[in-house]
């Protein structure tokens, strides 16, 4: 992601209305045995370790939560994190955290000669991360700084935010590895990062 990338318009949210350059997605599947509970609880961890928080700057960026429970007792569980960070009083990050868990079930297997409980289903996670401009709209509403908005974001901001873009795209897949590290899965990127934050409690089938 080089540093001279070309000056491209931004994108407006379809919420909020206010622009935004995207950093970096991603979405994988995970289907086998695994602790749901240590799952969520840690990656919430995770999230407020690197600085994630609401728009009070606290932990509860939980937005949407779902669950029931289907025929033969299977659950279908939905969860959206919308967690946030600060930049400037100009720009701002966001995050979108979707979970999807389908055909949950509790089940106990051996695990290192002790009986456990644990998860067994499908999680499929959706990330993405973003800068959001002018989120308080000081320059677009302003009867004077809304003729020199463009100006500002292209010839002054622009380095600066390809420089933060950069670094969000790079904690956004620190993320994803740290998700697929815990459900021990293969990582995307040949990056370690340090230890493990705990001990996995996925058991996957296949090791």
């Amino acid at each position: 992601m080089p540093y001279d990338e070309a000056y491209q318009p931004p994108q407006l949210d379809p919420k909020t209305q206010n622009p935004i350059i995207y950093a970096a997605k991603f979405r994988f599947k995970y289907k086998d045995i695994f602790g749901l509970k240590s799952f969520y609880t840690m990656l919430h961890e995770w999230i407020n370790t690197h600085d994630w928080h609401d728009v009070d700057g606290k932990d509860h960026y939980e937005d949407f939560y779902l669950e029931k429970v289907e025929p033969g007792d299977f659950k279908e569980i939905h969860v959206w994190w919308r967690p946030q960070k600060e930049g400037t009083s100009f720009y701002r990050f966001k995050m979108l955290v979707d979970f999807k868990c389908l055909y949950l079930k509790q089940t106990e297997i051996m695990y290192k000669g002790k009986k456990l409980k644990a998860d067994k289903g499908e999680v499929e996670m959706k990330v993405w991360s973003f800068i959001e401009l002018d989120y308080e709209k000081k320059w677009r509403e302003h009867p004077i700084l809304k003729n020199f908005y463009d100006i500002y974001v292209k010839r002054i901001l622009w380095s600066e935010l390809l420089r933060q873009k950069l670094l969000l795209y790079r904690e956004t897949y620190e993320m994803q590895n740290w998700m697929k590290n815990f459900l021990q899965m293969k990582l995307f990127l040949p990056i370690l990062y340090g230890e493990q934050f705990h001990s996995s409690e996925a058991y996957p089938t296949w090791k």
